[in-house]
């Protein structure tokens, strides 16, 4: 058994421990699990679907053009979407882009979650992939990071 998200992110396809037995693979285009309550306690934006949570933390910002050939297995379903948990409470950002100091590296309770136009950036910068809904310590001092916002 092996589905997409494999050649992706790696690991192992299978079932989710947590939730079922199923190894079904399922068609990315069918997942549509509702995401608000994940994303209301992760608090970050820029996410609509179940769909979009997952390609974009494998790094795909934008909806591949062969997303309708994509599968998922439950693992990877699991780790990919409502089921991924942030690693700590370090906080997440490179330090080539964000300059943050070594004491101001663990990230205030209150913090948001890095929402989907900073993970792209910080990709595109860093070349490294911070899942949105990651910690950041100094969310307020990415300005760079930030959307630009037109009215």
């Amino acid at each position: 058994m092996s589905c997409s998200s494999l050649n992706i992110v790696g690991g192992i396809c299978g079932a989710d421990e947590r939730t079922s037995s199923s190894t079904s693979i399922t068609p990315l285009t069918r997942c549509n699990r509702d995401i608000k309550n994940h994303k209301k306690s992760l608090k970050f934006s820029g996410i609509e679907t179940e769909v979009e949570l997952m390609l974009a933390r494998c790094g795909y910002f934008q909806k591949p053009a062969n997303l309708s050939d994509m599968t998922i297995c439950p693992v990877h379903r699991a780790k990919l979407g409502l089921g991924w948990r942030r690693t700590g409470n370090l906080c997440t950002i490179p330090e080539v882009v964000s300059d943050h100091c070594k004491e101001l590296r663990k990230a205030p309770a209150l913090e948001k979650g890095i929402n989907l136009f900073q993970s792209m950036k910080i990709f595109e910068l860093s070349k490294q992939l911070v899942p949105v809904g990651s910690v950041c310590a100094l969310y307020s001092a990415l300005p760079t990071l930030s959307p630009v916002r037109t009215r």
